[in-house]
């Protein structure tokens, strides 16, 4: 079941106006998320990454995505953590970059809950 936003019965968006980025009702508790958040951050290679370099962030952020996925019990390949990826170039990469600067995956976890892997459905 999506998540609504409480305020106003709409779908909880990652991205507002980005119909695409519509999220899940989060299921998990904020420790369940500090932990989460925690193997991605302290990831060798993903804390060696200069996010301020286009092509070293480009070339982590299918990564990002799998280990995301992952953690939500999706198994993806790298070819299709970059198609998501340019399918949502759009939106998708700033969101990505966003969360990683906080340090805190929490939307995007959320969202790769539903419409990301399904995504990656219609990839493999």
């Amino acid at each position: 079941m999506p998540g609504l936003s409480p305020s106003t019965s709409q779908p909880d968006l990652a991205v507002p106006g980005e119909p695409t980025s519509e999220m899940v009702k989060d299921k998990r508790t904020p420790d369940e998320h500090a932990t989460l958040n925690s193997d991605i951050n302290t990831n060798k290679l993903l804390s060696k990454i200069d996010l301020d370099d286009p092509e070293e962030r480009e070339a982590a952020l299918p990564v990002l995505v799998r280990k995301i996925a992952g953690q939500n019990n999706y198994i993806i390949d790298p070819v299709t953590a970059s198609n998501i990826i340019a399918g949502h170039d759009d939106w998708l990469p700033d969101l990505l970059v966003m969360e990683w600067r906080a340090g805190s995956f929490k939307k995007v976890r959320r969202l790769s809950e539903r419409p990301l892997c399904i995504l990656a459905d219609m990839f493999t």
